[in-house]
């Protein structure tokens, strides 16, 4: 029965969703899952053993109130303890019980939990706002425009089938061609409202992306790009809307290709790779850019916001792709590369 007990609360802590200690009397890690490596940044668990819980985080201490650390039981609620400290980027809620254990009463189980720091949430429910916004300009606008350019193609199409005289054809031509042409853009307005008008649907996201990388890599390896992806062949289908997560690796290709023109060539580098982590499908699409400037880093998934020169871009690209990444209720987010360039990452979940 001891034996099956052990094994249970061990069990127990491996699959808790958050960082969990254990801790003997002098607060030294006896225990501690695998969420709590990822969380201070280790590569196991087991690298945790012994250490001094305010060590943990490495060079990112730990900071608990000197009454906990203590032992002093009349620093905690009924033998609880809670605290929210900063750590790194932002803040740790730490959450503690001290144990009732004949063999060391000192005992601890710690639970902590990485808390966004105030200012990043605050930013990220602006742009939410500001996107909710623009949703309403943008698609009133596209479905106005739509019908129009939907006459003007069809006609132009009656036409050019009708039409005998050369030149006539050819400027004929030149219109549907251009009629089509705003068709897209119209579209590329629709799917940055939230309204993609798809199911969803079972799909493999890293087959996705290798179509919209292996649409480009042509063209790219012409422009002296050398190509590298890394496509896990372990990651489930997930439930997705296929148009839109298409359309949402476009356009992150798209950029990192007309970024990646900017350098010389014997420099020009693209990465694309996929994998399965933590419950979650993990994506990063990454260049050796130029990057961009620190001071603009925060505008880039803001709507018609570019850093290409006036008339070359409508800077829809990110904004679309962030809205894309909301639907799916999944984060979106950028990473400077080291070396130079920038990295693009996404984290889906598996269902919306």
């Amino acid at each position: 029965m001891f034996h099956w007990a052990t094994e249970y609360a061990a069990q127990i802590a491996e699959n808790c969703t958050q960082a969990l200690f254990v801790t003997d009397g002098e607060f030294r890690v006896v225990h501690a899952n695998e969420q709590a490596a990822a969380l201070l940044g280790t590569t196991a668990a087991d690298q945790l053993i012994d250490l001094h819980l305010g060590e943990a985080g490495g060079e990112s201490e730990i900071q608990f109130s000197p009454g906990f650390i203590g032992g002093d039981r009349g620093s905690a609620q009924n033998g609880r303890y809670q605290l929210v400290t900063s750590f790194r980027d932002g803040n740790l809620r730490i959450d503690a019980k001290f144990l009732q254990t004949k063999t060391d009463p000192l005992s601890c189980l710690v639970l902590l939990t990485a808390v966004p720091d105030v200012a990043i949430l605050d930013q990220q429910f602006f742009q939410s706002e500001k996107l909710a916004a623009m949703d309403n300009v943008v698609a009133g606008v596209a479905h106005e425009l739509n019908n129009p350019m939907t006459a003007i193609l069809g006609y132009s199409e009656l036409l050019l089938a009708t039409e005998t005289n050369p030149k006539r054809k050819q400027r004929i031509a030149l219109i549907a061609e251009e009629a089509d042409r705003c068709g897209k853009i119209i579209a590329n307005m629709l799917t940055f409202t939230r309204s993609f008008g798809n199911k969803l649907e079972l799909a493999d996201v890293g087959t996705l992306l290798e179509e919209m990388v292996s649409l480009h890599a042509y063209q790219m390896r012409i422009d002296g790009i050398s190509v590298h992806t890394a496509l896990s062949d372990q990651i489930p289908q997930c439930s997705v809307q296929p148009s839109a997560i298409r359309r949402l690796f476009l356009n992150i290709v798209h950029n990192a290709h007309q970024a990646l023109l900017e350098v010389p060539e014997g420099q020009r580098e693209f990465w694309a790779s996929a994998r399965f982590e933590d419950g979650m499908i993990r994506i990063e699409i990454a260049d050796s850019g130029p990057g961009i400037a620190e001071e603009v880093r925060y505008k880039i998934f803001d709507p018609f916001f570019t850093t290409r020169p006036f008339g070359e871009g409508m800077g829809l690209g990110l904004s679309v792709a962030y809205g894309i990444v909301h639907e799916h209720c999944g984060k979106i987010w950028m990473d400077p590369r080291e070396g130079g360039g920038t990295a693009i990452k996404i984290d889906l979940p598996l269902e919306k």
